[in-house]
């Protein structure tokens, strides 16, 4: 058995001291992808391996090649991941994602994953007690690791993935179609919005935003349809499942599995219905956080729910999802861990 805790240390400053050759992972971003493929050359036929990793290695790009390493090797691959906030794996003053992997070398090629675990301190003598596995396939996940909680979840979101169309399809090639623009962070909810929220410098002048992406729809109708479902908890879910529990990057949301364009007119129309309703509530809804300042302002989302749930069972119709609508609830109660009095995300 080889088992550790590799250090986290960007290759580019290994790499002044020290090369790696021959190795799969030569080209990852952290040095810990060379560590657990030096576990995996340790190792022999009956061997198992467990390493505590950065969150990286489930959802990075950089880590494509630890991933397919992993895969190809182990006949068995366990992933659990946890979050840093509101507590983390190790000392607050480090504050890490991380994943731990656990690999068997023989058995039958079958890979697991647990949801993201948010949780508090005073829950940590029982966290690795919930600890549960879903299965999945890597190859329905563009080779990434996702963070699902049951095996109903997983194989719907797999069965989505198959179908190919995805949410980038209706975007526009150019930048004067119709704007939608997301905050690139979150914790608790997204936020996409048609108009900006406000916000103020420290005189109380209106000023622009700065942490808001734009994506562009081909015309209004697809704009508001997507609108209202990427603030829902089945957007949110997925970013949950893909994401890096901080940013939210354009592919988070545009390859969800989705096609609005098969929507029935009728169901369509009350969907618009609902998104007129959502921008009101919305703007009833701003909440302000202050940031070197000024008094930066975002849609509070959580407190939109009691709309986007009736649009999102709409759309979990649509997507064949209705099935598993309790288990996207359960997840998103498992991860938003508040009650919104206050105004943080």
């Amino acid at each position: 058995m080889v088992v550790g805790n590799p250090p986290y240390v960007a290759a580019s400053k290994a790499r002044q001291h020290y090369s790696v050759k021959n190795y799969s992972t030569e080209k990852a971003s952290d040095i810990y992808a060379w560590v657990l493929e030096r576990a995996k050359n340790l190792s022999n036929d009956s061997s198992w391996s467990g390493m505590i990793v950065p969150l990286s290695l489930s959802f990075s790009g950089d880590f494509d090649s630890c991933r397919q390493m992993l895969y190809k090797f182990n006949g068995e691959n366990w992933f659990s991941s946890f979050a840093r906030i509101p507590a983390a794996l190790f000392a607050a003053d480090v504050r890490v994602r991380n994943v731990i992997h656990i690999g068997r070398r023989k058995g039958k090629k079958s890979n697991y994953t647990t949801r993201l675990h948010r949780w508090f301190e005073e829950f940590r003598p029982y966290l690795m007690d919930s600890v549960q596995y879903a299965e999945f396939k890597p190859a329905q996940w563009q080779n990434l690791v996702p963070r699902t909680s049951t095996n109903s979840l997983t194989r719907s979101f797999e069965s989505l993935n198959r179908q190919g169309h995805t949410i980038s399809t209706t975007f526009s090639q150019y930048e004067k179609g119709f704007p939608l623009y997301f905050k690139k962070s979150a914790y608790n909810w997204l936020c996409f919005c048609r108009n900006l929220p406000p916000c103020y410098n420290a005189s109380g002048k209106s000023i622009e935003h700065t942490e808001f992406g734009v994506v562009h729809f081909g015309d209004a109708a697809t704009q508001r349809l997507a609108l209202l479902f990427l603030n829902g908890k089945i957007e949110f879910a997925y970013w949950a499942i893909m994401g890096d529990d901080f940013h939210v990057a354009k592919w988070m949301f545009a390859d969800f599995p989705a096609n609005f364009a098969s929507l029935p007119s009728n169901t369509t129309k009350r969907l618009m219905i609902l998104a007129d309703q959502l921008e009101t509530m919305m703007v009833k809804n701003v909440s302000f956080k202050l940031n070197a300042g000024k008094r930066v302002g975002n849609y509070n989302l959580a407190k939109c729910r009691s709309l986007t749930d009736q649009s999102d069972r709409i759309f979990a119709e649509h997507l064949g999802l209705i099935d598993v609508w309790p288990d996207i609830e359960r997840l998103y109660n498992q991860i938003v861990l508040t009650t919104f009095d206050q105004t943080d995300e």
